[in-house]
Parts: C-alpha cells; sequence; structure tokens
C-alpha cells in the first residue's frame, strides 16, 4: 500500500525518468505559451493527473481507445501551437488549459516503474497523486517562465513562437506515437533512469 503523499512524491521524482524526458521540452513551452491567469497552472496539472490515472488504471474505454486518443490529444496540442504560432485563432484558447492537461497525458510512455506500479495497486487516488507529482514542474514552471518571459526578454513574441513550435512538434509527435518509442529508446540507453519515479 502506498500512501497518497508518497505516490505524489514518486511522480516528483518521476519527472525525471525516461518515460517524462521527452514531454518536458513541450512543458516548458506550454507554461510560456499559456494564459497568465492564476487558475491555469493548476487546471493543467489535476487534469493531467486526471488523465493519468484513468490511462493507467489498467481497465475502461479510455484504456481500450488509447490509441485513438492519442491521436486526439496529440491534434489538440498541435492545434494550440499554431495558436501560439498567431498561425491559427481558437476561440476558447484561454480556456483550454485542463483539456491540454490531459491531453498532455498520452504523451507519458507507458513504461510503469515499481512506485507508479504500486500507486497502481492502491488504487485511483495515488494513481492521480503520482500524475499529480509528474505534473508539478509545468505547475511551477507556469508562473515563473511567465515572469521570465515578460520581464526579461524584450522580444516575447519571438519565444511565444519558438514555444508554439515546441507544442505543434510534440503533437504530431503524440498523434503519430512516436513519444512512447522514444521514451523506451531513452529508458533502453540510459537505464539509471528507471530508479526515478
Amino acid at each position: 500500500m502506498i500512501y497518497i503523499f508518497q505516490a505524489f512524491g514518486s511522480g516528483l521524482t518521476g519527472a525525471l525518468g525516461a518515460p517524462m524526458l521527452p514531454l518536458l521540452p513541450a512543458l516548458v513551452a506550454w507554461a510560456v505559451a499559456a494564459p497568465r491567469a492564476s487558475y491555469v497552472p493548476a487546471g493543467f496539472a489535476a487534469s493531467f493527473a486526471l488523465g493519468f490515472a484513468l490511462l493507467n488504471g489498467g481497465a475502461g474505454w479510455l484504456v481500450d481507445n488509447a490509441d485513438s486518443g492519442a491521436v486526439v490529444a496529440g491534434l489538440a496540442i498541435a492545434a494550440y501551437g499554431l495558436n501560439a504560432m498567431g498561425a491559427l485563432r481558437m476561440p476558447f484558447a484561454n480556456a483550454a488549459a485542463p483539456f491540454l492537461g490531459f491531453a498532455f497525458a498520452f504523451g507519458w510512455a507507458p513504461m510503469p516503474s515499481a512506485a507508479l506500479a504500486e500507486a497502481v495497486d492502491s488504487g485511483v487516488a495515488a494513481t492521480a497523486a503520482y500524475g499529480a507529482g509528474l505534473a508539478v514542474f509545468a505547475w511551477l514552471a507556469n508562473p515563473v517562465l511567465s515572469r521570465v518571459s515578460r520581464r526579461i526578454f524584450s522580444r516575447e513574441p519571438v519565444f511565444a513562437k519558438l514555444a508554439g513550435m515546441t507544442l505543434f512538434a510534440t503533437g504530431l509527435a503524440i498523434a503519430a506515437g512516436l513519444f512512447a518509442e522514444l521514451g523506451f529508446a531513452l529508458d533502453a540507453t540510459f537505464p539509471a533512469l528507471r530508479n526515478l519515479g
């Protein structure tokens, strides 16, 4: 039995493991491109945790249709990237944080560690806590990078476009199923990463 706080802590360290590393540049990009509202980071982290818990629960409609879900999720992230670049106007982009958090959960490579397996065995709440630990990087990075992009970089639109390009590429990679392959490759290349999370 793993407790909620233990699962959350394992998720924090798991953010540096092979399954999450391919997502980190996109999480930074999202933090730069996301709306400035204070509720955005928490909404993103909570929906990521929910998606993570449902996808790793081992049963249910979402798990059975994970490949199709990854295509939809990846295309949604790509569309948000185009919006950040100014190439597409999404009328509800400012309210997209919860949906995008859920979509990002499809980018996590399916390689459960011992800690995650214990969280899954302990129930949905522990699994969601693990997912929240994974997402806390984006939660904390959002306000920090928002301030940096406003105060330090004199040409913020350039960074917004770079963030958008990163999100666009990430979304297409998730839709194509490439993120799981990259996670497996990192796991094989750097086996020490398996001890994280």
